[in-house]
């Protein structure tokens, strides 16, 4: 039976019924979600009528359920508004933030927020920050009520008694952030850093990541070619790009680790001509068609949010308000705008930081060396002495 024939029905409520009548057999052939003996009428409907009477008594069932969820749900919306009334706040001001806590942890996170402030965001002037409401709180002891607050620019800290206070630092941290990173919404640049760019990454770590970032563009930048770490930021576009990026084997790998044939867009004889080498264009035309902007750049997520800070860090006052100043701006635009120069300048300075990473992610390798080299000298001459190894 086709959908269409079903008059008057979305395909949605038809495919829904569809799937009813699937998992339990005989349901078309069976009376409607009715209770009683069957009418006349009933008795000599088609197996459509019969499947259309259900899908009827299914919708309104569903209705009714949604009406009762929603009454439920403003129930419990006036019961935590009138506890919350009950909980006796102080609304505080830090660098222009508005904190809701109780009266006892007042000096504890102003003191928190402030430190956070000055430690994470020197310098950043976010426009939204001081639309957001901060609620801050600690469970001191079991049962009792946690601060909440209600609206769409809100962020909760919420602790533990004995939690320590670094712990109490990185939730703050991270809220602020969520405030902040706020600004980029719906910008090409957050889709592009893919996280918040205000978590700080070790250099050394950073380095190994994109050591081993199977890409031959990648691996060039490392050696020092800054036009190879330009074209692995994705932030510029030509013709060709996939062969800068990748070798025919490279892409095959990130097809292999990216999509499946069971992807909407993915046909299992495109997915097995590609993965299998037969055809490297089949893969190039598999990541073109599923990639989003930045997707399949070699450049992984933590160099991104990487240059991201470095580009607040080169423009200096300011930089943030230039960085989400355009909306509408590519994420190489917003970049270079914060930076103060131009992009292929930022990302060239950028890879120079990045030495200081290589030398610090192998500066242990000689020193454990040699005393590895050492332990086995020990044990070489343990052994000579013992009289099972003792040449005579």
């Amino acid at each position: 039976m086709s959908r269409r024939r079903i008059a008057g029905r979305s395909p949605g409520c038809v495919t829904g019924a569809l799937i009813l009548a699937a998992a339990f057999p005989g349901t078309l052939e069976g009376a409607p979600l009715t209770r009683g003996p069957l009418t006349s009428a009933q008795a000599r409907a088609t197996p459509q009528e019969s499947l259309l009477a259900r899908v009827d008594s299914l919708e309104r069932r569903f209705v009714q359920a949604q009406r009762a969820a929603a009454v439920a749900a403003a129930s419990r919306r006036t019961e935590v508004r009138s506890r919350m009334r009950e909980i006796p706040t102080e609304t505080l001001t830090v660098r222009g933030m508005r904190i809701v806590t109780r009266p006892e942890h007042a000096g504890e996170a102003s003191e928190i927020f402030a430190e956070v402030v000055a430690a994470h965001f020197a310098g950043i002037e976010s426009s939204s920050l001081a639309e957001w409401r901060f609620a801050y709180d600690v469970k001191t002891r079991a049962g009792r009520e946690t601060l909440r607050l209600e609206g769409e620019r809100v962020a909760h800290v919420v602790l533990e008694s004995w939690a320590p206070r670094s712990d109490a630092v990185a939730m703050v941290r991270g809220a602020v952030a969520q405030a902040i990173v706020n600004d980029l919404a719906g910008s090409a640049l957050a889709t592009w850093a893919d996280g918040d760019p205000f978590v700080s990454q070790d250099a050394a770590a950073l380095y190994r990541t994109l050591a081993s970032t199977p890409s031959r563009s990648l691996g060039a930048c490392l050696q020092g070619s800054d036009a190879s770490c330009l074209a692995s930021t994705g932030l510029v576009s030509r013709p060709g790009i996939l062969d800068d990026w990748y070798t025919p084997e490279e892409r095959r790998a990130v097809v292999r680790s990216g999509t499946s044939p069971s992807h909407p867009s993915v046909s299992r004889e495109a997915y097995e001509a590609c993965t299998e080498g037969r055809d490297t264009a089949v893969c190039d035309a598999l990541l073109s068609a599923i990639g989003t902007e930045g997707r399949w750049t070699p450049f992984p997520p933590a160099a991104r949010r990487s240059l991201v800070r470095f580009a607040l860090e080169r423009g200096g006052r300011g930089a943030w308000a230039r960085l989400v100043a355009d909306p509408g701006a590519s994420a190489g635009q917003a970049l270079a705008s914060a930076a103060g120069v131009e992009l292929p300048t930022l990302v060239a300075e950028w890879r120079v930081r990045l030495e200081s990473g290589r030398r610090s992610a192998y500066a242990g390798f000689g020193g454990s060396t040699s005393v590895a080299l050492l332990w086995v000298l020990v044990f070489t001459a343990l052994a000579a002495r013992s009289t099972r190894w003792r040449v005579s």
